[in-house]
């Protein structure tokens, strides 16, 4: 059906480029998608030198984007006789292994919490209340975390002749937040913090 659809294109891209002795042709790719991957490419390239890590959602968002701007408008009224790209999990894979492409791990922390220390604290919290009679309502637990509303992906996609990816700074763009609580399950407001003086 889809050799169908497209027999006219078939027709032309054999009788443009394939020898009349050829016995075998490969498969005919649309151009403007030819032309999309390759500018995909170059997008992911630069965005490695400028060391920016690229996940595999944002490839197929790109691509998408990319195509928008290749593809010809259509009549209206008039149907359209090309299958729509929708980039798929599988047209991924197709891309990755036709641009050899890999995908590595940009950066890694090791681990700095001290355990044991950690095993060890509720068992000491909870002779301290017992021995002083605090009620439930009167013990607090306050945190902070941050919410880093930049954050890259620690995966990106590179040149499988590639080493390692280039190295990045990551954008330090954040909220804190102050989560606060007792032991009878009381939450007060959470306090939040975006820019300070320091």
């Amino acid at each position: 059906r889809a050799i169908k659809i497209r027999e006219r294109e078939i027709h032309q891209a054999v009788a443009s480029s394939a020898l009349i002795t050829a016995k075998v042709t490969s498969q005919v790719r649309e151009k403007d998608l030819v032309k999309t991957e390759k500018a995909l490419n170059l997008w992911l390239e630069d965005m490695n030198r400028k060391r920016v890590p690229i996940n595999g959602t944002m490839l197929q968002e790109k691509a998408l984007s990319i195509y928008a701007m290749f593809k010809p408008p259509t009549e209206e009224g008039q149907p359209s006789d090309k299958k729509e790209f929708k980039a798929s999990q599988a047209w991924l894979n197709s891309f990755k292994n036709r641009f050899n492409l890999k995908n590595v791990q940009t950066t890694g922390e090791a681990a700095s919490a001290n355990e044991e220390a950690a095993k060890a604290y509720p068992e000491q919290l909870k002779e301290i209340i017992e021995e002083r009679g605090y009620l439930p309502e009167q013990v607090f637990n306050a945190d902070e975390t941050r919410l880093f509303w930049k954050k890259m992906p620690t995966r990106t996609y590179i040149s499988k002749s590639e080493r390692q990816a280039p190295g990045f700074k990551a954008a330090k763009d954040h909220v804190t937040v102050l989560l606060c609580g007792n032991a009878a399950g009381h939450l007060i407001k959470p306090g939040l913090l975006y820019t300070s003086a320091n």
